[in-house]
């Protein structure tokens, strides 16, 4: 299945590489260097491990919820986490607008149907949002980060450099965000137009209204697990650089950080993020090359797991001869 990028698509990646550059440059030109080597000179490597064992966990549990959502028996465990794997990969290695999230429908399409695999992965997208919830009245409890949105709003302000520019920008973004995702979704609508027989023979399953409330709770509770180890990777990252604050700033991180990155305006959240790590952690007293090395140490921990997730799913037979079947075609 191949999508042809529209000039509109084009136009996107272009912006989000411009804003990727932009923010590398500000970040580099910005920052005491000489700090930054020793924030990195002194990590605990025990502390670096743990938060990688806790991104383990986070992705066992995201593979989990995927699993809850999808139809029951009808994709293995172990071919599942193949097709996790790839999405995972497809997000932060291949240079296409598409992304994981189309990856694992058309993967999981083939098993399941279109519309069902469409369904798991933009619920399973959300309830990973909607899990965030869970850790307001924690995050309210320790706190809010001191002057967040002062520091903040000046802060992009300076990334900016003029308020009239950043609006502009921020429309054009927008609007360019909008027709992408209005056209890209007339190509999925066309997509299961295509394959509507395909669906027929997967629609044979259906769920109850109590069944769909259990299946949500479900959803949201394993959310909430892997959000929890997220938060403690963070913790661990903190450990790992010596910088001993609140557990609550391992929480502001979790959620603004998750929120940001839903903002496309750079490639896979680079820069945003890590400014994010910078702004936060600031109103906890936190050098800004210490918060860029914290942020930089969970940015390799991550990609170090999608290029695994790569890996994964190196030589997986993804064709079936049926939907619904695991069994691959001779």
């Amino acid at each position: 299945m191949h999508m042809r990028q529209t000039p509109w698509s084009l136009w996107l990646r272009l912006v989000q590489v411009v804003c990727t550059l932009g923010l590398g440059v500000i970040l580099w030109r910005s920052l005491d260097w000489g700090l930054f080597n020793d924030s990195i000179a002194g990590l605990h490597w025990s502390f670096v491990g743990l938060a990688a064992l806790f991104l383990l966990i986070v992705h066992g549990f995201n593979i989990m919820r995927w699993r809850g959502l999808l139809p029951p028996n009808t994709i293995s465990l172990s071919t599942l986490t193949s097709y996790y794997g790839a999405g995972l990969f497809s997000s932060n290695f291949l240079p296409t607008g598409v992304g994981g999230d189309a990856v694992r429908v058309a993967l999981t399409g083939t098993r399941v149907g279109w519309s069902q695999a469409l369904l798991s992965v933009m619920l399973d997208r959300g309830m990973g949002l909607i899990g965030l919830s869970f850790f307001f009245v924690p995050g309210l409890w320790f706190g809010l980060p001191d002057g967040i949105m002062e520091r903040m709003t000046i802060s992009f302000a300076r990334l900016t450099g003029l308020w009239p520019l950043a609006a502009i920008g921020v429309v054009v973004a927008v609007g360019i965000g909008g027709v992408f995702v209005y056209r890209r979704g007339r190509q999925v609508q066309g997509m299961l137009s295509r394959f509507q027989q395909g669906d027929d023979k997967a629609s044979t399953f259906r769920r109850s209204g109590r069944e769909w409330v259990i299946m949500i709770l479900i959803s949201y509770a394993i959310s909430a697990c892997s959000i929890l180890s997220l938060i403690a990777a963070h913790w661990a990252v903190l450990q790992a650089l010596g910088i001993v604050i609140s557990p609550g700033a391992a929480i502001w991180l979790t959620i603004i950080g998750s929120l940001s990155l839903m903002v496309p305006i750079s490639i896979n959240g680079l820069g945003v993020l890590e400014s994010v790590f910078i702004i936060v952690l600031a109103t906890y007293s936190v050098s800004a090359p210490a918060a860029l090395a914290s942020a930089l140490l969970i940015r390799v921990l991550s990609i170090t797991f999608s290029l695994l997730g790569g890996f994964l799913s190196l030589g997986q037979n993804w064709h079936t001869d049926k939907v619904g079947s695991d069994a691959p075609l001779p």
